[in-house]
C-alpha cells in the first residue's frame, strides 16, 4: 500500500514538474491592453471619453498604500510572502475538478491578474491548471507590486469601469489617488460580484450585500493591523460610504486622441465648451474580469 502511494505520489511530482517546467508566459491578451482617452474640463469633472473600453491605468504609486490593502485583506492578505498560489486552495481546486465537481476558485491576487491578463474566463479544468502553473512562474519574471499593479488595472468592478481608476471614478467622481480606506473597502468589495454590487447606490439588496462586504474588508483590515480597532469604529460610524450616481459616457466621435496643455484657471469657465479652458488626459490600461472564479 505504502509502495503503490508513493509511485502515485512520485508520478504526480513528475507531472507537476513537467508542466512546470513546459509552461511559458503568454503574451497579455489584446483586450487587456484597450484604454479611454478621458477629456477634462478646467475644473477636473469629465468632459467626455473616447473608447470603446472604459479604463485608464495607473501606477501602484498613484493608489493610497491604504487602499492597495484593502484589496489584499480582502482577497490575499499573504499576498507579500505567498508562492502566487494558495497551496490549500490549490489542492481542493484540483480535487473537485478531478472529481467532476464545480471548478473552484482557490484563486489568489497572482492567479486573478494571471486569469484577467493572459487568460480567458472559461471555467474549466485546462484553465485553472494553466492559470495555477503561469501564477507559479511569473513571479519569476514580474515584482510582486508589478503584479499587484497589473491586478487593479485589470479587474472589472461594474459600471462599465475596468480598472481601479476608472472605478474611482465611476463609483465617486474621484481618482484612484484620492479613495479614502471607507472607499476603498467598498470598490474592493465590488472586484467580487460587481453585476449587483454596482446597484448598490439604488438597489436595496445590492446596498445590504455591500454594507456586509465592506463591513467584512474593513474587520479584515484591521485584523491584519492594517487600521486599528479604533479606525476601523471611526470608519462604521461615518457610514457605509454610499456610491454617487454614474452619469452616462459621453462620447468624443471622430476626435482624435490629443494631448493638450490646459490653461490655468480658478473660475469654471461659462458656458463650458471645448474652446474654453479644458484638459485631456489619455491613459493606458490591462484586462477584464467578471466575478472571481
Amino acid at each position: 500500500m505504502t509502495c503503490a502511494f508513493l509511485v502515485f505520489f512520485g508520478g504526480l511530482l513528475g507531472l507537476f514538474g513537467y508542466a512546470y517546467a513546459t509552461t511559458t508566459i503568454p503574451s497579455a491578451n489584446p483586450s487587456t491592453q484597450q484604454q479611454s482617452n478621458t477629456y477634462y474640463w478646467s475644473d477636473g469633472s469629465v468632459m467626455a471619453t473616447q473608447g470603446s473600453t472604459n479604463r485608464q491605468n495607473v501606477d501602484l504609486a498613484q493608489v493610497p498604500k491604504l487602499v492597495q490593502w484593502d484589496f489584499l485583506a480582502a482577497e490575499n492578505a499573504t499576498f507579500y510572502t505567498d508562492p502566487g498560489v494558495d497551496t490549500q486552495g490549490m489542492l481542493r481546486a484540483v480535487y473537485h475538478m478531478a472529481t467532476g465537481g464545480e471548478v473552484q476558485s482557490g484563486s489568489t491576487i497572482t492567479q486573478q491578474f494571471v486569469k484577467n491578463t493572459y487568460l480567458s474566463q472559461n471555467q474549466s479544468v485546462t484553465r485553472k491548471l494553466r492559470e495555477i502553473m503561469i501564477s507559479l512562474k511569473i513571479g519569476g519574471q514580474m515584482s510582486k507590486q508589478q503584479i499587484l499593479q497589473g491586478y487593479l488595472n485589470s479587474c472589472y468592478y461594474g459600471r462599465d469601469a475596468y480598472g481601479i481608476e476608472a472605478a474611482a471614478r465611476a463609483y465617486y467622481h474621484e481618482h484612484a489617488s484620492e479613495l479614502t480606506v471607507s472607499q476603498g473597502a467598498f470598490i474592493a468589495a465590488a472586484v467580487n460580484e460587481p453585476s449587483l454590487l454596482m446597484h448598490a447606490d439604488t438597489d436595496p439588496q445590492a446596498r445590504a450585500q455591500a454594507q456586509a462586504r465592506w463591513k467584512y474588508v474593513l474587520d479584515r483590515m484591521a485584523t491584519i493591523n492594517k487600521i486599528s480597532q479604533a479606525q476601523e469604529q471611526q470608519y462604521l460610524a461615518a457610514g457605509f460610504p454610499r456610491p454617487r450616481r454614474t452619469p452616462p459616457r459621453r462620447g468624443c466621435p471622430g476626435r482624435p486622441a490629443t494631448w493638450w496643455t490646459p490653461r490655468r484657471s480658478t473660475s469654471r469657465p461659462t458656458p463650458r465648451s471645448p474652446t474654453s479652458s479644458w484638459a485631456t488626459a489619455a491613459t493606458r490600461s490591462t484586462p477584464p474580469s467578471t466575478r472571481r472564479r
